[in-house]
């Protein structure tokens, strides 16, 4: 969309994301994202802001900011998401696909050495249990 600049001295009708004070104040700020198609970065809006509540952020904002080819600061909220609502920190992703984190005799790569992709299926998988 178009971005329209306020005149100067004028105050702001609704607070900005970062703005808002609390988690449902920002949710507020948030209902008019749901339905547009800003896609990935709203998603990923969306799980911060589930993050900040303290809740898990959905699923279907998780497959959507997995499916975007660059978004700053996805990999960084899927590692926060995996240790603050799931536990799982340094070596926990296993190496091939498709294992659990629990297995034994299952090579682990380090949370910040793997790529966005094998952290998505990752986060995906602990979603599913």
């Amino acid at each position: 969309g178009t971005i329209q600049r306020r005149p100067p001295g004028r105050p702001r009708k609704r607070p900005s994301v970062g703005e808002a004070e609390s988690a449902a104040a920002k949710k507020q700020v948030l209902w008019h994202i749901k339905g547009t198609s800003m896609g990935a970065k709203a998603a990923k809006i969306r799980a911060e802001v589930a993050m900040s509540a303290g809740e898990l952020p959905e699923i279907r904002d998780i497959k959507e900011i997995l499916r975007a080819q660059r978004l700053a600061g996805r990999k960084g909220l899927i590692v926060q998401i995996l240790k603050e609502r799931f536990g799982r920190f340094g070596k926990c992703v296993p190496v091939s696909s498709g294992g659990q984190g629990g297995e034994h005799n299952v090579p682990m790569e380090f949370v910040t050495n793997c790529s966005v992709e094998r952290l998505g299926s990752f986060l995906l998988e602990q979603y599913e249990n």
